[in-house]
């Protein structure tokens, strides 16, 4: 039962909201003006963002570490036989080569401003590993002596108090000092509009790029056989006018241009070159033959 628990909680789903699922520790988002809730985690799903993002990481780690020593003479020579080197250039840890931990890291420092990892050291003060903590599962503490320390939680909800001295925290942009600012966050409201229209575009050429409700009314008949035996036999044409529906209107030389939804007035456009007015104004002429 125990194994079994335990393999449970591990292979939990980000959509899973049993107490050990990932649901309860990610982070709480904002709901933005459009109506989306915007995070790091789905800001992704928008192109420009994963491009952007996977431009900086790639291109930081691929860059070339070089470790030197400085001689007496105030010159310098390349070392490859420290622990720095070894720990920076060869193996930062043992899960990761030093291409993806970089590449996570400036994935981290990108999307929320801040990167972390945990130091782990031997007796004489040499780094073995540098373990990355995911930033959704760090918070910085302050304690009453002015110091601060970190709270870790694991992916079985246990948290640990660790100090400062052992966690590298890598900050972007920050406006205190302690914390680096998100760019998703600052973004939010862009993001969020972005992700509606997205989502709108997808719904829309779901539904084979018609718009959901709406017809088109012409005063006179068609004269080409094809197209009145289409007309007499389309769905729309058996619908009657809703005043939220999307509908142009042709009457002799005035159009109607309707810019859709329950809340914008159709807008009146006279043939061939004259001012355009919204419907029901003083200036614009009925649509009533």
């Amino acid at each position: 039962m125990g194994m079994f628990s335990f393999i449970s909680r591990w292979m939990a789903s980000s959509d899973d909201r049993s107490p050990w699922g990932d649901f309860w520790f990610e982070p709480v988002t904002v709901r933005t003006s459009s109506g989306m809730r915007v995070s790091a985690d789905n800001a992704l799903r928008l192109a420009a963002v994963y491009a952007s993002v996977r431009i900086l990481a790639e291109t930081m780690a691929s860059l070339p570490f070089v470790l030197y020593r400085q001689r007496a003479d105030g010159g310098k020579d390349k070392v490859t036989d420290h622990w720095l080197y070894r720990l920076l250039a060869k193996r930062p840890n043992r899960y990761q080569n030093p291409y993806e931990w970089r590449e996570m890291l400036q994935g981290h420092l990108a999307l929320r401003g801040n990167a972390y990892n945990r130091i782990v050291a031997n007796s004489r003060g040499e780094i073995l590993e540098l373990v990355p903590i995911h930033p959704d599962r760090i918070k910085m503490e302050l304690t009453p002596s002015g110091d601060y320390r970190y709270r870790v939680m694991d992916r079985l909800g246990v948290e640990t108090i660790v100090p400062r001295g052992e966690v590298w925290h890598l900050r972007g942009l920050s406006s205190d000092g302690l914390m680096g600012m998100s760019p998703i966050d600052l973004a939010r409201e862009s993001l969020g509009m972005a992700l509606a229209a997205q989502d709108y575009g997808a719904r829309f050429f779901a539904n084979d790029a018609k718009p959901t409700g709406g017809w088109i009314e012409f005063p006179g008949s068609f004269k080409d056989p094809e197209a009145k035996r289409r007309s007499s036999t389309s769905p729309i044409s058996a619908q009657p006018p809703r005043k939220s529906a999307w509908a142009c209107a042709m009457r002799g030389n005035c159009r109607c241009r309707c810019t859709s939804t329950r809340m914008t007035p159709c807008i009146r456009a006279f043939a061939p070159t004259g001012p355009t007015e919204p419907v029901g104004s003083s200036r614009s002429p009925s649509l009533t033959p």
